[in-house]
């Protein structure tokens, strides 16, 4: 019986070799839900002091699980790979898809998302254009206020949503 040729530890079966870290090679410049979770725990200590001094409604853990969820989410659908911009017609959708499965759910993350944003914007973080800012926080205050027949209603542009009251 012949022996087996044993592999050479770092080669693959075709005789290329294997180098490096794979994790680190695997989409560069682009961001993953891994590194969307770092970049939030990055976000998250000086979100939470945000918090707590605007008083907001919902418990801050719920809030910080809410906007992870999203955001995994957000990314594999957005163009924009950092959680510091926005692209408002991919949020739109996923809140559409959202309202469709759990209306109060979807208000809830509507609710976290929009304080989220404002703490992007007042802490000089935000580095979407101001134009998806507002869209944004437009929708997000739609969702928020129940004033969904606005946000489900075609829109023929992203301006009848910025200017909004």
């Amino acid at each position: 019986m012949a022996r087996r040729k044993r592999r050479t530890p770092g080669t693959a079966t075709r005789g290329k070799k294997l180098s490096g870290n794979p994790a680190r090679n695997v989409g560069k410049n682009r961001l993953t839900p891994g590194s969307t979770t770092q970049e939030l725990d990055r976000l998250f200590p000086d979100f939470v002091r945000w918090y707590d001094v605007q008083g907001q409604g919902t418990d801050i853990r719920i809030a910080m699980a809410h906007l992870s969820v999203f955001y995994c989410v957000y990314m594999k659908a957005s163009s924009i790979k950092t959680v510091t911009a926005m692209e408002p017609q991919v949020m739109i959708r996923i809140l559409g898809i959202l309202l469709s499965l759990n209306r109060q759910q979807a208000i809830r993350i509507a609710r976290s998302l929009h304080g989220f944003l404002r703490f992007l914007r007042e802490s000089g973080r935000w580095s979407g254009s101001p134009f998806s800012y507002l869209e944004a926080q437009s929708v997000l205050q739609a969702v928020g206020e129940y004033n969904l027949s606005s946000l489900l209603a075609p829109q023929r542009d992203g301006l009848a949503l910025a200017n909004r009251d």
